[in-house]
């Protein structure tokens, strides 16, 4: 059984971080079905959508030199960014019992599924490939006019 709670890190009095729940009654109700029993937590970033701007920035300053530059659509560099720069290798169980390697790409469907921290490496890995082939990407707001300006 998973369940997600949303919620929000705060300092207390001694310094240390504690969650502030936006639901605090659920949040206790399934802490008193799961009593005596080991769980699993995983503490991480709210994933939020893309904004617009970002969804500009991203497609207009970034994929499209790209894609571009390399002869490939829009839809081309797009998947190929993904796959290079938001990939994981995972250790899959298979049902015989056998333990292999697979590549787990994030489900970036433009701006779905990653955190900001995450989709901020995402732009930099990106930049940092375009310079080593010759191209120079903006990075958010750098020329204002230009960003405001584009379109997917």
């Amino acid at each position: 059984m998973t369940n997600e709670f949303f919620g929000t890190v705060k300092e207390n009095e001694k310094g240390q971080g504690v969650i502030q729940w936006d639901n605090p009654k659920a949040v206790m109700a399934q802490l008193m079905f799961l009593t005596d029993r080991r769980v699993m937590v995983i503490i991480t970033d709210e994933l939020k959508e893309m904004s617009g701007q970002q969804r500009k920035y991203y497609f207009g300053c970034l994929v499209r030199p790209l894609a571009d530059g390399f002869g490939w659509s829009v839809d081309e560099m797009h998947t190929w960014l993904k796959n290079q720069f938001l990939s994981a290798i995972e250790m899959v169980k298979q049902p015989n019992g056998r333990i292999i390697e697979t590549k787990k790409t994030h489900s970036l469907k433009i701006g779905k599924g990653v955190s900001t921290q995450t989709a901020e490496k995402f732009y930099t890995d990106i930049r940092m490939f375009g310079a080593e082939y010759g191209y120079t990407l903006r990075k958010p707001n750098e020329d204002e006019l230009l960003y405001n300006n584009l379109d997917k």
